[in-house]
Formats: C-alpha cells, structure tokens, sequence
C-alpha cells in the first residue's frame, strides 16, 4: 500500500526557490516532515511558525491524531 503521507512537496520547493530566488521562507505548519522536505530540495527554512488553533469538540480527536503521527500541537490535548 501506499505510506500514510505519500504527498510529495518537491514541486513546491522548487517553486519557491525558483520564485525567491533561494531566498529562505518561513514555513507556517505544525508538520516538521514539511521542512525536512523542503530542505531536502535546498530550499533554506529560516523558521517554522506553529499554527494555533481552536479546539472543539468537533476537531479533538482530528488534532489529537495529528499530534500522534508527529505534528508539534500542545501535549496537553
């Protein structure tokens, strides 16, 4: 079968580095596998800013799945 995340940001960091001409970027996302990726295609990440969000009863169990497979979300969840 295919990985859990088998999305492949190779063409966006080519874009970006294309389009900032290696300028380095700050990555808005809770996922560190997307700065590894970026990174992996020489596109320099100067920092990673968390997105915070709202927690409901509606989204708990989604968020608290994110943080299981690695996303930086809050422990206390």
């Amino acid at each position: 079968g295919l990985p859990e995340d088998s999305r492949d940001f190779s063409d966006a960091a080519i874009a970006l580095k294309y389009l900032l001409k290696g300028k380095p970027v700050r990555l808005l996302s809770n996922n560190p596998a997307k700065r590894e990726h970026l990174e992996k295609h020489q596109q320099e990440v100067s920092q990673v800013v968390p997105l915070v969000v709202g927690i409901s009863e509606h989204n708990l169990r989604y968020i608290r799945s994110k943080r299981r497979k690695g996303h930086l979300l809050p422990s206390d969840l």
